[in-house]
């Protein structure tokens, strides 16, 4: 089992990481159930990030990342966080 492989499996929901890391250009996208080595061949294919319990998230990549790009990457998924956190507590609101 390849680590993606193993990250999935021991997260409750994971996002593949597609980008660019020498124009600093992250997206987190969808990771259907089996398309991992699909999306792992892509040219693209940055990582997996994936969420466990208590929505911490866990980070494989394919190769490693300079300082400038690990920061970017750090935003976008801080940004996801914050994003699902936002629409819990709204949801919380009109219960």
């Amino acid at each position: 089992m390849t680590k993606f492989a193993t990250l999935v499996s021991e997260s409750q929901f994971a996002l593949w990481i597609r980008g660019n890391a020498a124009l600093d250009t992250f997206e987190l996208l969808d990771l259907a159930p089996g398309s991992l080595d699909a999306v792992a061949a892509r040219e693209y294919f940055v990582g997996v990030v994936g969420f466990s319990s208590g929505f911490v998230p866990r980070v494989a990549l394919s190769k490693p990342l300079d300082d400038r790009s690990t920061k970017i990457l750090a935003r976008a998924i801080t940004a996801l966080v914050e994003a699902a956190i936002t629409r819990i507590a709204q949801s919380i609101k009109t219960c």
